[in-house]
């Protein structure tokens, strides 16, 4: 790969090979695009409609062979959105199959059924209990016919670690998706996303994505990169949160960006940085603020987009800056304040140098707490331990315009 350190113009054209990892400090780095455009054999939302309503039908003991799940009437499973083969979860024991039967419309049996799956223990079940499809895949894709299972993965095989998404950045660990679909993202393939570069959908409800482990920047100065549609008009839309409430925040809202940051202690530094804030610092300046966003226009509404917003520690006057550039251009620029608000009038508000401004980052979709979930699509998320300085921005600019054909130029 082409790094920095070859002594290669930030301003010219990016080489075959350049990856955001050649910048350097990249601690979080969630490349959604990468693990659901493989084999899909996790069950998304968009695979779902009318699957989570399905109820076994027959009493299951706490032990002993179970070869066939019968589902019950009214309650079974749509023919023609059931995988051929997979994984189902009913109550806290996952089972394998492989091939069903149906009548009708309707999928009446889960066939060559193997129980106590993906780690789970054996444990009764009552009829009536609730089943889900977990993970699975479909005949056509090798060509067979509907329910057969036949050319398909042997799901007995099936591990929970299969739910996990890495972090390619160097503070590793990893989110884990939900092995209920109605928690878990889909994906899509419109818009922002492609066939060959599918992305995350999240609904706005109870979507969302856990850290492994929570992960802290070790300063105040860090960098957040996103790509991403906003939809629904977002309002308070958290793109990632911290372990502890609201404390560490990165939110979309209109045409503002809203963060709180403080890794430790109880007291939030808080700030908005707005598209349309077009002042610039008489110290400390990046240059000519773009007026992006204009007075109210909620700019980030279904409009597909790369923000990187930039935190740093001001060397020459100690005051804490942020910036904000879409795809294109500066579009905001503003000062920490630690009373609650943002500072909005340019230099010299009343910044407070706080020092307690690190970032903690524990949840991808919502807040710990699972509100102010995000509603839209989710391609790339990237948290840098360090200021990206200007040119670094300008790499990163290029190389996903390249990426995303249809990134807002506003």
């Amino acid at each position: 790969m082409i790094g920095l350190g070859l002594g290669i113009p930030y301003e010219q054209p990016l080489e075959v090979g350049f990856s955001p990892l050649d910048i350097g400090d990249l601690l979080i780095y969630y490349d959604f695009t990468s693990y659901v455009g493989g084999e899909k054999n996790y069950v998304t939302k968009s695979d779902t409609t009318g699957l989570l309503s399905a109820e076994i039908n027959d009493s299951i003991p706490s032990s002993g062979a179970v070869n066939f799940l019968r589902l019950k009437s009214g309650a079974q499973l749509e023919t023609s959105l059931c995988p051929d083969a997979g994984i189902v979860k009913v109550n806290s024991e996952y089972f394998s199959y492989s091939g069903f039967t149906t009548s009708g419309s309707n999928v009446t049996i889960l066939n060559n059924v193997t129980r106590a799956q993906a780690g789970s223990s054996e444990e009764a079940h009552s009829s009536g209990d609730a089943l889900i499809v977990v993970a699975g895949s479909y005949a056509e894709s090798v060509g067979g016919a509907s329910g057969s299972g036949s050319g398909l993965r042997d799901f007995t095989d099936f591990g929970l670690t299969e739910m996990r998404i890495p972090n390619l950045g160097s503070a590793g660990g990893y989110v884990t998706l939900s092995d209920d679909p109605l928690t878990r993202p889909g994906f899509v393939t419109t818009e922002l996303g492609t066939t060959k570069k599918p992305v995350l959908h999240f609904d706005g409800g109870n979507d969302r994505l856990p850290l492994d482990t929570a992960v802290t920047t070790s300063s105040g100065n860090f960098s957040v990169v996103i790509i991403f549609r906003a939809e629904g008009n977002p309002s308070s839309d958290t793109v990632i949160g911290g372990s502890s409430a609201g404390i560490n925040q990165f939110k979309i809202n209109a045409n503002t960006v809203l963060f709180r940051c403080n890794s430790t202690g109880s007291s939030n530094a808080f700030n908005q940085i707005r598209a349309n804030n077009t002042t610039a610092y008489s110290v400390g300046s990046r240059g000519t603020v773009v007026d992006k966003g204009a007075a109210g226009n909620s700019f980030l509404n279904n409009q597909s987009e790369f923000l990187a917003f930039v935190k740093e520690k001001n060397t020459t006057d100690n005051k804490e800056k942020v910036y904000l550039y879409d795809v294109q251009d500066l579009i905001g620029e503003d000062l920490m304040n630690n009373s609650g608000t943002g500072g909005q009038s340019g230099y010299p508000d009343n910044s407070e140098n706080p020092s307690n401004t690190g970032f903690e980052i524990a949840h991808i979709g919502a807040l710990s707490n699972d509100t102010g979930d995000f509603s839209g699509e989710l391609a790339e998320v990237l948290i840098y331990d360090k200021a990206l300085t200007a040119e670094e921005v300008v790499l990163l600019q290029s190389y996903y315009d390249k990426q995303y054909a249809d990134l807002d130029h506003e």
